[in-house]
């Protein structure tokens, strides 16, 4: 009887279990919320992947956190976070059982991924961080900083160890401080190496730890394939060939990749698969260093440079060679055309030559290091990368499309085996662009497996030995979010991305519906839920959607003329934040975009597309920053971004005359003080009644100015540490929420000026804040995290 009753109580304590970890997996999304959320939705957006050392795990890093993933089965197996710090990079030690990661607010984090226990955490001081290493000790943690400082750690213990920095005096020419290229690595010896370029367009190489000189590498470059001096002739277009295909004519005639002495340099690229010019300089110029990049064992070094005149007030000039070394003998090992990007295999054994010519494709030339010569020639790739253990090559070819988003060639995956020099796969992805474009893209160790994580968000899996994709593995990521609207009854919350609708449930914070969407995503939302429908607006159409069948109700075309790139941007604590280039009415019916090559604003109807005002009287003082419009759209607020009077400017959209001028400072010593300080106004916006304008201040003080009176009517001086970039007033005008570029949020009472809430969760500016018709909810989303918070707005708010 004991027997029994002891297996039927294991037998619920398995059931339990099990229970709560299929909840777990539900509520990953829910992990650590902020004090005062009620949901975090959406994944966010991945800032780093990783495959554990025998393939078998995939970590994610995200704006929410570190998921684990197992890659047989696809099942989502822990989430690992311990505060809302945004997620950096992250690494596996060489095991696989240890999984450390970083975070925005200058942490480390230290995991056991066997039983997924959280075993260390502490502060490394460390921001702008290009790589982590777990060494083979299992302990010692590398980190290289892009200013190429080393440091080493215990995470055992979170001590620092040691630290080493580049020390590299200044390079000051004709009254300029000249910047100095440089890279770090640790190399095949266990050693920091640092390379730095020099005034003369040598490269010294350094020992990280002593700061010795190792060697120099002097450049051997017959400089005549690049550049004329003191020639009075038109710039020539020159085909260079390799020199087994010259006849002696050619040879008089046209400048070769040969060294200076006259020797060929090991690799001969076939330069007469592109052309290239030369520049003619009336003197010698500079060769200066540009760019420098270690392969990842530290054998083989790439630099980029270009030829420039000083001049006291800069230089002129034009681009120099690409040249590749080996590091461990000083040889200079190729001159190439400055387009041409390099990637290196892992052993330094091989290396691919690939034409850079943006986001188009090109050729890529495949070159054996051993005994230098070209194993294989590829057309129109986008992207290579080597399988770590050097053996296998993937080879990106990007799709192409006419105007109309049909396909005019299919993008696709080749891999590549080095050592037999044959194609072993090649992978068919879906019809998308952005897919055979990935954001991010890895191969196992072995290169039998391919990870691709696309402009969508979606992971996907491939064997790369079989015809077929394998699994995707999750859709749960997005890209950032640029447009919020909850319904009249607040119990759905849409929101809008560059490439989908997302409709929510907010009671029970799942998705309820994810529309694809055409064009340049969306930038207003509004509901109308008799009719069970959603209207967008986006730079390109305004659509309506069904949002239960997710289809398409209506959609009409109409371009703006508006630059897409956001407009003026200032500084906050260090960070650059731009204005957007646009702004609509509460209720989104009308939108007013800033046109800066013409320096003008226009104000559209958004429902039927049609342009309804046109600003150009003294335009410049409408397009260089925050803009807000009145509910029915027939009040345009812009303020300057440059001005010294710290101005807000009031246009009439039917007349396109301006109205009224008011200073947000009238105490003399606040306006100087705002001339010294620079711009004081980040965001406006007007309250539904459309005569009370919310102005927010790089003081991180909010004005409530009456705009029928000319007159401020409350300063609220605030806690945020930031300057506000977002304000949104409560539809029924009693309350106004304010957002900074700090991830804050804080909530007032308008009658009062009293602080009722404070909300801290994203990590970054705010971009949208919207409040639900019934005031339970407020919704924000960050410009970068891929998440929305749904904050539960207190009580007194809704009584």
């Amino acid at each position: 009887m004991n027997a029994q009753r002891c297996l039927i109580y294991l037998t619920l304590l398995f059931f339990l279990f099990c229970q709560m970890s299929n909840i777990d997996a539900q509520e990953t999304t829910q992990w650590k919320l902020p004090e005062g959320a009620k949901a975090r939705l959406g994944k966010g957006v991945i800032t780093d992947m990783q495959l554990s050392p025998d393939g078998t795990n995939l970590a994610i890093a995200s704006s929410t956190g570190v998921r684990l993933y197992d890659m047989n089965t696809g099942e989502e197996n822990v989430i690992l976070r311990k505060n809302n710090d945004l997620v950096g990079l992250l690494t596996f030690s060489p095991d696989g059982t240890t999984l450390v990661h970083t975070s925005g607010e200058k942490k480390c984090y230290v995991w056991n991924v066997e039983n997924w226990k959280h075993l260390k955490t502490f502060t490394i001081n460390e921001s702008s961080i290009k790589s982590l290493k777990l060494l083979e000790d299992e302990k010692t943690l590398v980190i290289l900083n892009w200013n190429a400082t080393f440091s080493f750690w215990d995470i055992s213990t979170g001590d620092l160890l040691e630290t080493t920095h580049l020390k590299a005096s200044k390079i000051r020419i004709k009254g300029n401080n000249w910047h100095r290229a440089r890279d770090a690595v640790f190399n095949h010896h266990k050693s920091p190496i640092y390379a730095i370029g020099n005034h003369d367009g040598s490269i010294s190489i350094q020992d990280g730890r002593t700061n010795q000189l190792i060697r120099t590498l002097v450049p051997q470059t017959n400089e005549d394939a690049f550049l004329l001096v003191g020639q009075e002739q038109e710039q020539p277009i020159i085909h260079i060939l390799p020199p087994g295909e010259k006849n002696e004519e050619e040879k008089k005639h046209s400048p070769s990749n040969f060294r200076d002495d006259g020797k060929p340099f090991p690799i001969q690229y076939s330069l007469d698969r592109q052309n290239i010019s030369r520049a003619d300089f009336e003197k010698q110029p500079l060769k200066w260093i540009m760019e420098l990049k270690f392969s990842p064992d530290g054998k083989l070094l790439v630099s980029k440079s270009s030829y420039k005149i000083p001049k006291w007030d800069g230089s002129s000039g034009t681009s120099g060679p690409t040249e590749l070394w080996d590091v461990e003998t000083g040889e200079q090992l190729a001159a190439l055309p400055w387009w041409v990007d390099v990637e290196f295999s892992s052993d330094s054994n091989t290396v691919a030559l690939l034409t850079d010519r943006g986001f188009h494709s090109g050729n890529c030339d495949i070159w054996d290091l051993i005994d230098y010569h070209e194993i294989a020639h590829f057309e129109s790739i986008a992207e290579v990368r080597f399988s770590l253990d050097g053996g296998t090559l993937l080879l990106n070819k990007g799709g192409s499309y006419d105007g109309n988003g049909n396909v005019i060639e299919e993008g696709k995956y080749t891999i590549w085996d080095i050592a037999t020099q044959t194609e072993i796969n090649s992978l068919i992805p879906d019809d998308n662009v952005m897919v055979t474009h990935p954001k991010k893209l890895l191969l196992s160790k072995d290169g039998s497996t391919l990870v691709t994580a696309d402009q969508l968000g979606e992971i996907d899996i491939w064997k790369t030995k079989s015809e077929r994709h394998f699994k995707t593995l999750t859709i749960g990521y997005s890209k950032e979010f640029t447009a919020l609207g909850f319904s009249d009854d607040g119990q759905m919350l849409a929101s809008g991305s560059s490439t989908f609708l997302h409709i929510w449930d907010t009671e029970k914070c799942t998705q309820r519906n994810k529309i694809k969407i055409e064009g340049r995503g969306i930038q207003g939302i509004t509901f109308d839920t008799d009719k069970k429908r959603i209207s967008t607006i986006g730079f390109h159409s305004t659509s309506q959607w069904d949002y239960i069948s997710g289809k398409q109700i209506s959609s009409k075309e109409k371009r703006f003329n508006v630059i897409a790139t956001p407009s003026t941007s200032y500084f906050d604590d260090g960070t650059r934040i731009s204005f957007p280039v646009y702004t609509h009415s509460p209720d989104i019916n009308t939108f007013a975009t800033k046109n800066r090559k013409e320096n003008l604003i226009e104000i559209w109807n958004s429902i039927t597309r049609k342009r309804i005002g046109l600003l150009k009287k003294d335009a410049y003082k409408s397009t260089r920053g925050a803009m807000a419009l009145i509910p029915d759209g027939g009040i345009l607020a812009t303020n300057d971004l440059f001005g010294l009077k710290n101005a807000v400017y009031l246009w009439d959209t039917d007349t396109n005359e301006q109205v009224a001028e008011f200073d947000i400072y009238k105490n003399v010593l606040e306006k100087v003080l705002a001339i010294f300080n620079g711009t004081a106004i980040h965001s406006m916006v007007f309250d539904y009644s459309g005569e009370t304008l919310a102005i927010g201040t790089d003081k991180k003080e909010i004005q409530l100015w009456d705009i029928t009176q000319d007159k401020r009517i409350r300063s609220i001086k605030t806690p945020h540490n930031y300057a506000i970039c977002k304000l949104v007033f409560s539809p029924d005008d009693n309350f106004l929420a304010s957002g900074d570029t700090g991830g804050d949020i804080h909530v007032w009472e308008l009658t009062t000026g009293k602080h009722v809430a404070a909300y801290e969760g994203h990590k970054g500016n705010i971009k949208v804040l919207v409040f639900a018709k019934n005031n339970k909810f407020l919704a924000s989303t960050g410009l970068y995290d891929g998440t929305i918070f749904l904050w539960n707005v207190p009580v007194n708010l809704t009584n």
